[in-house]
């Protein structure tokens, strides 16, 4: 160790500090360690805030699609359990020949529409099914299939009901 100042025995001894080199005033070492030291400039703290405001606003994008999107799909099934109480409580309900459109809408619940009623004309010769026709049989005994079409705020669903068959 070089000399020492004030190093009385049992004491700690402090090394002995240098002047500065004369002439240009600090070292090279010296002014390297200022410059790392001296922080931020402007621009690079501008550069930095920018950066975290483009992570900011993504993040916040993100989390509003996610909220839109959540609440979409809760609307959605909200009408699919409301079309589905709708489609039990006509299921539940005697199967009525001829009906019409009234003749169902007081078994659905309040917002949904019944909005028409087809009845199964039986099968022409060589066919294998018939079809469905807005009119009502001229025999209502023929009346055995009715497809009635319920809708609830633009989502909309069918009901099959059959004479003689209970859910």
């Amino acid at each position: 160790m070089g000399p020492v100042i004030g190093a009385d025995e049992g004491e700690r001894a402090v090394p002995m500090m240098r002047p500065f080199a004369q002439g240009r005033g600090r070292c090279h070492a010296d002014l390297a360690r200022a410059r790392s030291q001296a922080g931020l400039t402007l621009v690079e703290s501008l550069v930095a805030l920018l950066l975290a405001s483009i992570v900011v606003l993504a993040l916040a994008a993100g989390v509003f699609t996610m909220l839109r999107t959540t609440q979409e799909v809760s609307a959605a099934q909200r009408k699919q359990a409301a079309l589905t109480q709708a489609t039990e409580s006509i299921k539940a309900e005697p199967f009525s020949q001829c009906a019409t459109t009234a003749t169902y809408a007081a078994a659905v619940p309040a917002g949904t529409t019944v909005d028409r009623i087809e009845y199964l004309d039986a099968p022409s010769a060589g066919a294998e099914v018939g079809t469905f026709r807005a009119a009502c049989p001229s025999n209502p005994a023929e009346d055995r299939v009715q497809r009635i079409t319920i809708s609830i705020q633009g989502t909309s669903a069918q009901i099959v009901k059959r004479r003689g068959v209970t859910p």
